[in-house]
Parts: structure tokens; sequence; C-alpha cells
């Protein structure tokens, strides 16, 4: 399964982003894993981004067909409203679906984030598509908090994510996108759900310009969408973060020179190893 969650984040003058961060762990049932599977997506051309949990092989088929789709700007044109395009992507899936043998048809779920707009016009819009045997598919759209915070947490780690969740929002950094993302990290970390690990995934919106896929920083090594990167690679061209959201330099792996640091709260050291 996974842990998957959704968070928005909020300054006084309104919402100003919008993420998606998971683990990256695919489970079979003799207990075998393995740590390095891709569960997030991005557009490089517009504001649209996903995540999956439950099944697998559909899901990582059907949303990298999708941004492709939404890349080569087929599957929508510019001006549909964020209702009709959920519409779509769960039509196409819908159809992606039918065309599959029915005895590899398994639970799963996609939470879909977008934008209406640019700027301080800009209005974040986050559904969850689901689909099983037994209620077929459901799309239902999430309420957004007023303030920066988990909008969603789902999969097998939803129970350990919240619990890291409720503890980090006790703490002097609560109603923080640090405060989300480095509970997200613990409750991997933690090892409370097995069927959640390896390093985390992120991918997000701004108030302007497309998707963003992020590298992460996690163990002294470089991560993108789960997989290690070269250490030969071109790193200054995305955005890097390590576990506590800090902006980081992609080369050194350090802070990125004038970004803030945003050291843990102390009173959430109790787990040595996180």
């Amino acid at each position: 399964m996974t842990t998957l969650i959704s968070w928005i984040g909020v300054d006084p003058r309104g919402p100003t982003s919008i993420y998606l961060a998971s683990d990256s762990r695919i489970s079979w049932g003799n207990s075998s894993c393995w740590d390095n599977g891709r569960k997030l997506f991005a557009s490089r051309r517009r504001p649209e981004i996903f995540g999956y949990c439950g099944d697998v092989l559909f899901p990582t088929q059907v949303l990298g067909q999708l941004i492709e789709q939404i890349d080569q700007s087929i599957l929508f044109t510019r001006g549909e409203p964020f209702d009709d395009r959920a519409r779509i992507v769960r039509a196409a899936m819908e159809r992606a679906l039918v065309a599959a043998p029915r005895d590899q048809r398994r639970v799963f779920q996609v939470i879909y984030a977008s934008r209406e707009s640019e700027g301080m016009n800009s209005q974040f819009r986050v559904c969850r598509i689901d689909w099983n045997q037994s209620r077929n598919w459901n799309l239902t759209e999430l309420e957004l908090p007023d303030h920066s915070g988990l909008i969603t947490g789902i999969g097998t780690g939803a129970a350990a994510n919240a619990n890291w969740y409720y503890q980090w929002q006790r703490s002097a950094v609560a109603r923080t996108s640090r405060s989300v993302f480095g509970a997200f990290c613990d409750s991997l970390c933690s090892g409370e759900d097995p069927l959640s690990g390896g390093p985390p995934q992120l991918v997000g919106l701004y108030r302007a310009g497309p998707a963003k896929s992020f590298g992460i920083i996690s163990d002294g090594k470089r991560y993108l969408n789960g997989q290690v990167v070269s250490p030969s690679g071109a790193f200054e061209y995305i955005e890097w973060r390590n576990e506590l959201f800090e902006r980081c330099d992609g080369n050194t792996m350090e802070l990125l020179s004038g970004a803030q640091p945003q050291p843990k709260p102390v009173e959430l050291y109790k787990n040595e190893d996180c």
C-alpha cells in the first residue's frame, strides 16, 4: 500500500501552494518490497499533480499516460474549469480500466490537485477518485483548511501519519508546511506502517507556473520520484528539499545559500533514528 498525503500552504494573503507527498515502497504479498517505486506525477506544462495508493500497476500506467496527454495538450485545452478537468480524468481512467482484465482490477485511490487562474487570483482545488469492485467509481472534492495544514492522508500509513501530524501540530511550528512534511517524514522513518517506506516523494503547485517535481535530500543521497539520482547529474534545474522541508543546494546537499534554517522542534526527537 502506501502513505499519501496532500496539504496546503497559506500565508497572510491567502493560499500560496499545494503539495502531495508519498513514500516509495511497493510491496508484494510474500512480504518482499521495493523502495524506489514512483507514486507521484506532475505536469511539466500545466498546474496538474497526481498521486495514488492501493493497486500499483493500473495507476502507474494510466497516470503516466494522462500526464503525457496533458503535456501534449490532448487531454485538456486551456479553458476547462477544475470540475470539468476532474470529470475528464475520471472518464479517461474509467475507459482504461474497462479494457483491463477483470481478474487484474484492484482497489486504488487517486488524489488530483490543480489550480484555477494564477497569481493572487489563483484558487487551488483537490479531489479524490476511488475505485473498487463493490462501489465502482467515486469522485469527491476535498475541503481545504484556511491555514497551512493537512488536507487528507490515505493509505495503510494514514494512521501513523495522523499520529505524527498531531504531535507536530502541538509544537512551536504548528500550522506550517514544514510541520506537515516533517510529520510525514517522521511517520515513514518510524516504521509504524511496514507497507510504507523508502525515500519521500514530493510534488507541488505555486500560485503561478506549471507543477513541480521536487528533488529530495535524504540519508545523504539525492532522490527524484523515489529513485536515487546519479552523482554526476545537473542538480540546479529543480528545487531540492530535505526531510525538514528546508530548501537545499542540489550540488552540496546542504542548506541553500540564503535559505532559512528550519530545525526540528526539540520536543519531537522521541525517535532517535528520525
